[in-house]
């Protein structure tokens, strides 16, 4: 049967807590009935008889010696769907189909870790919090962003010198006014040649028009955001493993697609 028709017959909700119970069990038919009636989920035994025998029917759950256990089909289905249930950016995508265009499916349900993010909808706040993270950074920063603010260079500059590396996409449209402020703070620290060199091996910059902000920094913290045509959309803030591990293959995605931005070559024209 194809997956359209599975899930289906998946959106009848009793039928997706049968395979909750069945998840890590092995139960006959009046076990299963009682496991729902715990989860106050009370209907006839006849009605559960009846959905039973249908996700049975259509290959979600396995029958041996009277007991029932969920398939592989039905595991993979039942995550999906729970995945698909903990996405909480709904109102987001559904105004940026452009965004989600551009994600290859395997990144697509990555939107679900941002289910217990912190929820930022202050842009000024939630550059603050990035400023903050960015000062602490130890070892490494990814970014896609268009902000575009001279403490924040000459602090990513400062750490550049500490040994961070950082990897940037930029928009097109800001990529003159980054780069001029990116030299301008540079210009500004009085640095000698040796300290140059090691700002051009740990600065990567390369460019792509793209509808998200995000950033991580050393593994540790994420930010995301959906950008809006003419509208303040949150910023999602999360230090959840798997959150972040998502945020980074995302950006490792589009890296991936950029092109090259020879910043090393500004820095080598500057005049001291």
């Amino acid at each position: 049967m194809r997956t359209a028709e599975l899930i289906h017959e998946l959106t009848i909700p009793i039928r997706i807590e049968i395979l909750n119970v069945l998840r890590d069990k092995t139960l006959n038919l009046s076990s299963i009935y009682g496991e729902l009636n715990n989860r106050k989920l009370n209907a006839p035994l006849s009605t559960i008889s009846r959905h039973v025998k249908t996700l049975h029917e259509l290959g979600l759950i396995r029958k041996s010696e009277g007991k029932y256990a969920i398939s592989g089909t039905g595991m993979f289905l039942l995550d999906l769907i729970v995945q698909l249930n903990d996405i909480s950016v709904w109102d987001e995508i559904n105004i940026s189909s452009e965004f989600v265009a551009l994600l290859p499916n395997e990144l697509k349900l990555g939107l679900s870790t941002l289910k217990n993010a912190e929820i930022e909808r202050d842009v000024y706040s939630a550059i603050f919090k990035a400023f903050e993270a960015v000062e602490n950074a130890k070892s490494w920063g990814k970014y896609i962003d268009r902000i575009i603010h001279y403490d924040i260079y000459k602090t990513m500059l400062l750490k550049n010198l500490e040994g961070v590396s950082e990897k940037v996409i930029s928009s097109r449209d800001t990529l003159k006014r980054r780069v001029g402020t990116f030299l301008k703070a540079l210009i500004d620290l009085n640095l000698s040649k040796n300290e140059l060199e090691i700002i051009k091996s740990k600065c990567e910059w390369r460019v792509m028009d793209l509808p998200v902000q995000l950033g991580v920094i050393d593994g540790e913290v994420a930010f995301f955001q959906i950008l809006k045509k003419n509208r303040e959309s949150p910023i999602y803030i999360s230090r959840d493993k798997k959150c972040i591990k998502w945020v980074t293959d995302l950006f490792d995605f589009f890296w991936e697609k950029a092109e090259p931005f020879y910043l090393s070559k500004h820095v080598d024209a500057l005049k001291f």
